[in-house]
């Protein structure tokens, strides 16, 4: 089993992702993208390299959430670890903001 670390960066960004939720929608559906992203990162302990390789920054891995967020991360087979290191928007620029 892999162990999970998470970046600061990404901690602000899912901060700032999950006010606007509550803002523009719900806190029911920010809670159903935290359980989510809950249950895909207790997945990832087990499978880390479920998700494919992000073809345009390479030392990524990405998965989406609901469609709407892609997580970026990386794995260290050497010390079992996964990085949880960045939560954006789908839609916007991703490898501009990957840079």
């Amino acid at each position: 089993m892999y162990s999970i670390e998470f970046d600061p960066d990404y901690e602000q960004e899912l901060e700032f992702i999950l006010t606007g939720i509550v803002l523009d929608y719900t806190m029911a559906y920010a809670e159903k993208i935290v359980a989510i992203i809950d249950d895909t990162i207790q997945t990832l302990k087990q499978q880390p390299k479920l998700f494919a390789i992000y073809a345009d920054v390479p030392m990524y891995r990405k998965f989406l959430v609901d469609g709407k967020y892609a997580i970026f991360y990386t794995v260290d087979d050497d010390k079992r670890t996964i990085r949880i290191v960045h939560i954006f928007p789908a839609i916007r620029d991703l490898p501009y903001l990957l840079q």
